[in-house]
């Protein structure tokens, strides 16, 4: 079955947010063969921050996974390279679609609203204005990792983030976002965008630690929950029903 990257009524989902009130798209293994998911009851989670208040609205990318990593390069071509290779590559995202459980990544299309309805344009790989990819990470400690965030006008970077934020702390039982930025040679030397850097830092992102990965240097940056108003109330603890936590 083909691989929904957001609410089919008869695709497979990676990966979905419900509407508050709806039902949570929980895994399940059919026949011991292949992975499914269905539709499973869950309590809902306090509404999000009006959508209204950010200059972005998100919308689910609707795909598959044969289809994806085709999307994917059709609107990164349109993305500055500098901020399209400052975040996670192509293969680490297809890495993360690996995961279908409570840390399945979420990707969202970007319309801006300049005072117009931003659903009456379908978002499509040549009209969105930007391109969110996000997922629940459990370690020594519950965050959301910002895997990629682009926009097709650097300008727009910041309210990017800002509506990307509201949209994670809204819905995700986190206390903080992570993202790491990239060293890359968009420039002709590797070294870290700067630029990029800058505007996550104005989002409240604080350099958390260094990383490396194939050789190549990542500089975490780390965004704490902050009190209510600043960021929405945190919704319930979510698990995977699967495997529920001891």
């Amino acid at each position: 079955a083909p691989i929904a990257l957001s609410p089919q009524p008869a695709a497979t989902a990676v990966s979905s947010t419900p509407p508050s009130g709806a039902q949570s798209l929980q895994p399940v293994v059919e026949d011991g063969a292949s992975a499914a998911l269905r539709v499973a009851p869950k309590p809902s989670p306090p509404q999000p921050m009006q959508r209204e208040t950010c200059a972005f609205a998100l919308f689910p990318v609707a795909a598959t996974r044969s289809d994806i990593g085709e999307i994917f390069e059709r609107f990164t071509a349109r993305v500055d390279a500098k901020i399209a290779k400052s975040m996670e590559t192509w293969a680490s995202l297809q890495e993360a679609l690996e995961d279908e459980g409570i840390g399945a990544p979420e990707w969202f299309w970007l319309m801006r609203r300049d005072g117009q309805d931003p659903a009456a344009t379908l978002p499509s790989p040549e009209s969105a204005d930007g391109l969110a990819v996000f997922r629940l990470k459990r370690m020594s400690t519950t965050f959301g990792q910002l895997l990629h965030i682009s926009v097709v006008d650097s300008a727009w970077v910041e309210d990017a983030l800002e509506a990307v934020k509201a949209r994670m702390f809204a819905w995700l039982p986190i206390k903080s976002i992570r993202a790491t930025i990239w060293y890359n040679n968009a420039t002709g030397e590797m070294q870290l965008n700067k630029d990029f850097e800058a505007c996550f830092k104005k989002a409240r992102f604080r350099w958390f630690q260094l990383c490396n990965s194939k050789g190549v240097r990542g500089q975490v940056m780390n965004c704490n929950r902050a009190e209510p108003p600043d960021d929405p109330v945190t919704p319930p603890e979510l698990y995977d029903p699967v495997t529920p936590p001891e």
